[in-house]
């Protein structure tokens, strides 16, 4: 049978498929239904056996373990001209929409204070629906983007996105994990998952952030 993992549409997009791909080539044996839901999702007969999720989720009578804290960070096309913090103009900033279930998840406004400069203003720039959406617009040249660090790890190591510059903002709440107990393959999976996970934004935190930058520490 295969295992059916649940996550929300860009965390889904942009990252799990290249992690279930890495440890299927470690256990052949395992093949994955791989979902884009919303929470809340129904754990039921044709329900998820492990979801991905943002915060506390919705879910009793399942096991629960941390997949990471992540951060959210400037990002752009290499080629992208990029000006100092302090004079970064409101028409160069893309701003996301995260939904009306993460609403309260940081922007601009929050990095900016955190960084002591003056925030973009929310009504220039471009703006998307999707945190995968709104790397693809950075990708493509149209500005900077303030991104997940788990999301753009990829696109980071192959080159098509940049770090200009800090600092990186933690998000309020962890990644986590749901999945059905006393199942040990769902452990193990759930255990592969969080190393993956804890690596890649380690990765992007020391190796793809410039040096001056820092990050903030988790609320």
């Amino acid at each position: 049978d295969r295992v059916v993992v649940s996550a929300p549409a860009s965390l889904a997009f942009k990252w799990l498929p290249r992690m279930l791909a890495d440890i299927q080539a470690d256990d052949g044996g395992l093949r994955f239904e791989l979902r884009m839901e919303n929470d809340p999702v129904n754990f039921g007969d044709h329900g998820p056996d492990l979801r991905i999720g943002y915060g506390d989720l919705p879910y009793t009578g399942l096991a629960r373990e941390t997949l990471v804290q992540d951060y959210l960070l400037p990002l752009c096309a290499p080629s992208e001209a990029v000006p100092p913090p302090s004079a970064l103009a409101s028409e160069q900033v893309i701003h996301t929409s995260w939904g009306a279930s993460y609403a309260s998840l940081p922007g601009w406004r929050d990095w900016a204070a955190l960084a002591g400069v003056e925030p973009p203003d929310p009504r220039g720039g471009q703006a998307a629906a999707a945190p995968s959406l709104s790397l693809e617009m950075a990708m493509a040249g149209m500005g900077i983007v303030l991104g997940n660090a788990l999301f753009a790890c990829g696109d980071l190591a192959a080159g098509r996105l940049a770090v200009p510059f800090g600092p990186a903002l933690p998000l309020p709440a962890r990644y986590m994990l749901c999945f059905r107990k006393r199942q040990p393959q769902l452990q193990r999976l759930a255990e592969a998952l969080a190393r993956r996970a804890e690596r890649d934004v380690a990765e992007v935190l020391e190796s793809r952030l410039p040096p001056e930058a820092g990050k903030a520490r988790p609320g």
